[in-house]
């Protein structure tokens, strides 16, 4: 079965996710969070995440405290965390994090890939019969293909397993810290 994900941190090396996912940076929620918080709150509440089946949130939190690399200025504001007690803006950012739906946003960048290849036939279908049809229709998709474009290149934040190398590291660190193998 094809695994995929949205806006997955592990595929876009030392780039920052709002930098990588562009509609990250449109979510008022987002919008402050420094890379490893945006990290971090990617581990810790999307559905995307190999943590995301976590039942423990301390053991979760844990995990997406290794793996996001997040920096605490204090040990107490480490502690914390730990208590699942984040600071306003990370808990706002998880729950707007954990609401955003894979099967929506895939649909949705299918749709525009739909589109795009519909406007295409459109054009290829000129006729000089209908020709005030065809020139009233281009005009419309003209205005309407930036966006499109737009939509089509961000990709909703959508990937499946021809763009992930090692997402399956973070299910596997997940697993072995369960079984008492690693300790955070």
């Amino acid at each position: 079965m094809k695994q995929e994900t949205i806006f997955d941190p592990r595929i876009i090396g030392d780039r920052s996710m709002q930098d990588a996912y562009p509609e990250l940076k449109r979510i008022r929620e987002f919008e402050k969070l420094s890379p490893m918080q945006m990290k971090f709150v990617w581990y810790y509440s999307s559905q995307s995440s190999p943590f995301f089946t976590v039942t423990s949130v301390e053991d979760r939190c844990k995990l997406s405290i290794k793996e996001s690399k997040i920096k605490f200025q204090s040990d107490r504001e480490r502690d914390l965390y730990l208590l699942i007690q984040f600071p306003e803006a990370i808990k706002e950012a998880c729950d707007r994090m954990s609401r955003m739906d894979y099967n929506v946003r895939s649909s949705a960048k299918d749709m525009v890939i739909k589109l795009f290849a519909n406007y295409a036939k459109y054009v290829d279908s000129y006729s000089k019969e209908n020709a005030d049809t065809y020139i009233s229709a281009t005009q419309k998709i003209s205005r309407e293909l930036p966006n499109l474009i737009k939509l089509k290149e961000e990709g909703f934040g959508v990937q499946d397993d021809d763009k992930r190398k090692n997402a399956s590291k973070g299910q596997d660190i997940a697993k072995e810290y369960l079984q008492g193998k690693e300790d955070l």
